[in-house]
């Protein structure tokens, strides 16, 4: 059962087999779990939501529809919904990602940063993004989506994700650009 794809878990998860519905939980409740904690900044906020997203998948099976996207896009768009929710709900908060330590699913975000001075400002640039581009970046450089498969979890077009994940570039690219420039400035006399 665990050779079996997405689809036709899902048409036995709709039968109403635990067994099926588990391998669908194994396989992305990983995934699920880092981009709801990338949202939440918090690792037990993220277990609640994962927990929320995968119980709307065992009450929803039945009406899944393959052709319209792949499970794994409609578990990031509903992760994301259900993670903005759970925030407004439970912690009407800024949220604060100096505070969270990375998990495995969004270390990717951090490829090629050498020392811990560069990781620390690339985590602070990445705070100071809007929501919406702090999701964008994690599904693309964290998750490893296309941006069309992106641009559906976030329900924009794609030419709206594409503007989106451009800002978000261009952002930090000026906010490491200004932050090492002020470092260098420090070390000369």
């Amino acid at each position: 059962m665990t050779d079996a794809s997405d689809d036709v878990l899902l048409a036995a998860t709709a039968r109403g087999d635990s067994r099926a519905f588990a391998v669908l939980v194994e396989r992305h409740a990983a995934r699920v779990h880092g981009f709801a904690q990338s949202v939440l900044a918090d690792r037990a906020e993220a277990e609640d939501v994962t927990q929320e997203v995968f119980v709307k998948l065992w009450q929803h099976a039945d009406a899944w529809q393959a052709e319209r996207a792949k499970l794994s896009t409609w578990l990031f768009r509903v992760t994301r919904n259900a993670a903005l929710n759970y925030r407004q709900r439970v912690r009407p908060r800024e949220q604060a990602w100096t505070e969270h330590t990375p998990d495995p699913a969004t270390e990717a975000l951090e490829t090629g940063i050498e020392r811990d001075e560069d990781a620390q400002r690339l985590q602070a640039a990445i705070a100071t993004l809007p929501e919406q581009q702090r999701s964008a970046m994690h599904l693309v450089y964290g998750q490893g989506l296309r941006q069309k498969e992106a641009a559906q979890a976030m329900s924009l077009s794609l030419k709206a994700f594409e503007a989106v994940l451009f800002r978000a570039r261009r952002r930090l690219r000026e906010d490491l650009t200004l932050a090492s420039g002020e470092a260098r400035e420090d070390i000369e006399p």
